[in-house]
């Protein structure tokens, strides 16, 4: 099982423990009647939230970063995710990064651990 997967780059490994944190949550319209009982219509499920990634080698982050950039759709990513409701769904989600440069690595640039929030479309 996947828990976050761009293209055919598996996030998995690369997820800090105990960060993942993303699930969907009813979209509606609410209104009180006459009685004061709430009413909700649900007219969608949207998928969301945000887990940390760590990439200890610069090839893996480059990997990741390449992959973002080669399934980008008109500013949308088709990603393949899993939710505690729902497990793995394929989804066209939003995705913002700002991994920050901290220390040379061997071959360039190394990066700290940063976090990836999700939203559906």
């Amino acid at each position: 099982m996947s828990l976050f997967k761009v293209g055919t780059f598996d996030c998995t490994p690369f997820i800090v423990f105990g960060t993942y944190k993303i699930n969907s949550q009813d979209m509606y319209q609410s209104w009180t009647d006459a009685n004061g009982i709430t009413h909700r219509v649900v007219y969608r499920s949207k998928t969301s939230g945000q887990f940390d990634v760590r990439f200890m080698h610069r090839a893996d982050f480059d990997t990741f970063m390449s992959t973002l950039a080669s399934v980008k759709v008109d500013g949308y990513f088709p990603v393949t995710l899993y939710t505690p409701a729902n497990g793995e769904q394929s989804k066209n989600v939003f995705i913002q990064i700002d991994p920050a440069v901290l220390e040379l690595w061997s071959a360039g640039y190394g990066v700290d651990k940063f976090s990836v929030k999700v939203e559906e479309r």
